[in-house]
């Protein structure tokens, strides 16, 4: 029963990727392939984002086309990945900036449309201050797409807490998350996004009549399972 479930999983995840193959051929150009050069994880990651966003999307009355364009963006927004953390070994934490824009870049060379280009930018700290100055203006879309990327850890769907502690405790973001002190009035940069994603989360839940907001990542992940038992 136990091989069954596996067998499922990754019919499932391959059949996933087939339907990305234009993304994925980008993802080798930016060098998360092959396999053995150790990015495969971010692809894996960046696949159940994919599944993700398009689950919490459905839940709030996303229309289809919205969907598609939240799938392709979470494909996407960690195409820069590998790019980002070797550049940040070697220079410093700024890279973590940097490449935001150098991925955008990349992305318009590669013909991505500017719609799919703007949700990968809701992503991460560089996104920060729209989501406190400007919330209200941010599309659902947006807020679905930061959301998700805030629960995701490696290939698993996590508690918001359980993520943001993760950030904490990986000495290779300390500098990144101190950073935060002198741009938002002492607090690190990981309590800021906490606070974010918190307040998206309450608000989603809400809309979905879920008493306990926290609850929301495994409410998602069940329905992945449950996508993925469908499938067979």
């Amino acid at each position: 029963m136990e091989n069954t479930v596996e067998n499922q999983k990754t019919q499932f995840w391959a059949k996933r990727a087939a339907s990305a193959i234009s993304v994925m051929r980008d993802q080798k150009i930016a060098g998360l392939f092959p396999k053995n050069e150790g990015w495969r994880n971010v692809v894996e990651h960046e696949l159940v984002e994919s599944e993700a966003v398009d689950v919490l999307g459905e839940m709030l009355g996303l229309s289809v086309a919205d969907r598609s364009d939240l799938r392709i963006a979470a494909l996407a927004h960690d195409i820069f990945k590998r790019k980002e953390i070797e550049g940040a070994r070697e220079k410093g934490s700024e890279e973590f900036d940097n490449s935001v824009s150098e991925q955008s870049e990349f992305l318009r060379l590669k013909g991505y449309p500017e719609e799919i280009i703007i949700l990968t930018q809701a992503v991460g700290h560089m996104a920060f201050n729209r989501f406190i100055n400007d919330y209200h203006s941010l599309s659902l879309s947006e807020k679905i797409m930061h959301y998700i990327d805030d629960i995701t850890l490696r290939s698993d769907l996590v508690t918001l807490e359980k993520r943001i502690n993760y950030l904490i405790d990986n000495p290779a973001y300390n500098d990144l998350n101190e950073r935060g002190r002198k741009i938002y009035d002492g607090k690190t940069l990981f309590e800021v996004q906490a606070e974010i994603s918190e307040k998206i989360q309450i608000e989603f839940a809400q809309a979905l009549d879920i008493d306990d907001p926290a609850a929301l990542p495994l409410v998602i992940r069940e329905k992945i399972e449950q996508r993925i038992k469908n499938s067979s």
